[in-house]
C-alpha cells in the first residue's frame, strides 16, 4: 500500500509542479483529507459537492491504465477536472501564467478501506504572483476547496 501511495504522489506531481503533500487540511502544496465512504461513493459526492459549489465537472479522467503499465492493480484511481468557466476563461486572459493549473484537480483514490481525496493548495501559489486581487482569489479559493474537502468527509 506504501507503494500505491507514493505512485499516487508521483503522478499527482506530474499533473502539477507542487510535489510536497501535506496530510491535512491546512497544507502548504495540497489539501487532503480522508473518507470512510468508499472509492465509488467518494467520486460522486466529490462531483456532487463541487456543483453545489457552484463548480462545473469538465471531465474524470481514468488513470487505472498507466497504473496498470507500471505493474499496479487498481482501478480506484481518478482525476475530477473541475471549475468555473466563465472565471477560467477571465483568469486565462489576464493571467496567462495561471494556465497550467486550469481547470483545477481533484485526486480521489482509495487506499484500504477509506477514500483519499486531495486538491492542490491555491495558495500555493502566492509566492510567483504579486497581484492582490489575485492572491485574494487564490485565498478565497483555498476556503472553497477545504469546504468541499470537509463536505466530502461528512456526507
Amino acid at each position: 500500500m506504501k507503494k500505491l501511495l507514493l505512485l499516487v504522489i508521483t503522478l499527482l506531481a506530474t499533473l502539477s509542479p507542487i510535489a510536497h503533500c501535506d496530510t491535512n487540511l491546512n497544507g502548504s502544496s495540497m489539501l487532503l483529507t480522508r473518507t470512510d465512504h468508499n472509492f465509488k461513493d467518494a467520486l460522486e459526492i466529490v462531483k456532487k459537492v463541487l456543483h453545489e459549489n457552484g463548480f462545473e465537472v469538465a471531465h474524470v479522467q481514468r488513470c487505472d491504465g498507466g497504473l496498470k503499465h507500471m505493474g499496479y492493480d487498481t482501478d480506484k484511481y481518478r482525476v475530477v477536472f473541475f471549475g468555473r468557466i466563465e472565471e477560467v476563461r477571465k483568469l486565462s486572459k489576464e493571467h496567462a501564467e495561471l494556465i497550467p493549473f486550469f481547470p483545477f484537480k481533484v485526486l480521489v483514490y482509495a487506499e484500504g478501506d477509506q477514500s483519499v481525496v486531495s486538491i492542490m493548495n491555491p495558495e500555493s501559489l502566492k509566492t510567483t504572483i504579486k497581484d492582490k486581487a489575485l492572491n485574494a482569489k487564490l485565498e478565497q479559493w483555498k476556503n472553497e476547496f477545504i469546504q468541499i474537502l470537509q463536505q466530502t468527509q461528512s456526507s
